[in-house]
């Protein structure tokens, strides 16, 4: 081989050397940068999107409540039928991944309205962020408030005066605000009760059936850990203002919704039917939930996730009986607390849902906060 043949030989060979490297240098970066360039949704739009390729995760209360199987639900969904993997990250409750949400290391939330609207208002001491959006609406929930031993002796909330009970809830602060609403609701206040302090639902259900408490949030009548703990030490529900089906039957009097809306605005008081842990018909909480997100989250990361649980919402319904009200036609709510996220508003209009109406209202939400 002559020299002019081996120098272009070389040459050749050095800048094959410098594709490679560059390529390498391109796939290896950071792995919240990687994104590509895919398709939105096999079958679906084929505007492309820059969608990323790290896991979104949705923030929920911790395992076995029902926040957490929401959340493991709609993850599946996405993961399924989208180029996005999602995973659940639980924690004792907003109040503990809201600082995540607002920082943008999660991407989406389980909540009920009323900590939403907290959240962005910054009207109670629960951490806040004005970044905060709607995605869709779910399901209402029935809360059973305060909850005790069949055997304790206490057969309404009033009887708590006095008594060692779970309190604080640092992790989730509608628990608190809860059972603050129902300790009103018989004319007492905290000051008339021996808190022991707790962080979430579950902590406080371990202290009663260690017999640490007498009374505790009982979360929902289905909850997993709710159910465990009603099977170790059976449990009955205190209800509110100890009411009867019958006061409530053709509404709550205005009095105590006045309660209600001072605690826990957006609720109100329903009549629970045997379910789980409730043996008979019991006065109990009830209020809406749903999934947000932040601005930090991209239009396309929350366009596709909508659109997932849209077209697959067959699918998403049957993952677990908490879904069931997740539905096509439950989704978008014309009395929503906060404002939607840009990129559901975007899924709303292509569907032909968004109105004039809606985006004024979105307008003033978003004044309220100087946005």
């Amino acid at each position: 081989m002559n020299k002019t043949h081996a120098k272009k030989t070389i040459s050749i060979i050095l800048v094959f050397i410098v594709i490679l490297g560059t390529i390498a240098g391109c796939s290896s970066g950071s792995p919240q940068a990687q994104t590509g360039t895919v398709s939105t949704i096999p079958g679906g739009s084929a505007e492309p999107a820059k969608l990323p390729t790290v896991p979104q995760a949705i923030g929920t209360h911790n395992t076995g409540t029902l926040f957490y199987l929401i959340g493991s639900g709609i993850a599946s969904i996405v993961s399924d039928h989208t180029p996005m993997r999602a995973v659940v990250q639980p924690y004792s409750g907003p109040s503990a991944w809201m600082p995540d949400l607002d920082s943008g290391a999660i991407s989406f939330g389980v909540i009920s309205y009323v900590e939403a609207a907290w959240t962005y208002l910054a009207s109670s001491d629960v951490p806040t962020t004005p970044k905060i959006r709607m995605v869709m609406k779910g399901n209402t929930n029935e809360n059973l408030a305060w909850v005790t031993a069949q055997d304790s002796g206490i057969n309404s909330i009033s009887d708590l005066k006095g008594k060692a009970v779970a309190g604080g809830y640092g992790g989730t602060l509608f628990s608190r605000e809860l059972l603050t609403a129902g300790l009103a609701s018989v004319g007492l206040t905290w000051d008339d009760v021996k808190v022991v302090p707790v962080a979430d639902v579950t902590t406080g259900l371990s202290l009663l059936q260690d017999g640490q408490a007498v009374a505790c949030h009982g979360g929902t009548a289905t909850s997993a850990n709710t159910v465990e703990t009603h099977q170790v030490v059976p449990l009955k529900v205190l209800p509110f203002g100890n009411l009867s089906p019958a006061d409530v039957e053709k509404g709550i009097s205005a009095e105590m919704q006045k309660i209600m809306d001072q605690y826990v605005p957006g609720t109100t008081l329903v009549v629970k039917q045997p379910e789980g842990i409730v043996e008979e018909p019991t006065v109990v909480c009830s209020y809406p939930l749903m999934l947000c997100s932040s601005t930090n989250i991209s239009d396309d990361v929350v366009y596709n996730t909508i659109k997932a649980c849209y077209d697959y919402n067959d699918d998403l319904v049957v993952i677990d009986k908490w879904l069931k009200q997740w539905t096509k036609d439950n989704m978008l709510d014309e009395n929503f607390k906060i404002p939607y996220h840009n990129g559901a508003i975007r899924f709303y209009k292509e569907i032909g849902l968004w109105t004039d109406e809606l985006q004024k209202k979105q307008d003033e939400l978003l004044a309220v906060m100087g946005q």
